[in-house]
């Protein structure tokens, strides 16, 4: 499992805001949008424009 972060003002495919200073887990990835999850069992399913996969400077 990789950890990844969000871009600024990232939402999931619902519309709901993201919080970007947090380490979400990659579950799955596929073409145009991924799983992710923060670890307690809530999956995420995200826009891949949103995700960034280098940690913050």
């Amino acid at each position: 499992m990789e950890k990844v972060y969000l871009k600024h003002g990232a939402e999931d495919i619902q519309g709901n805001r993201l919080n970007n200073r947090l380490e979400y887990i990659l579950i799955s990835m596929g073409v145009t949008h991924s799983v992710i999850t923060l670890g307690y069992g809530k999956n995420i399913y995200i826009n891949n424009k949103h995700i960034k996969f280098k940690p913050r400077a």
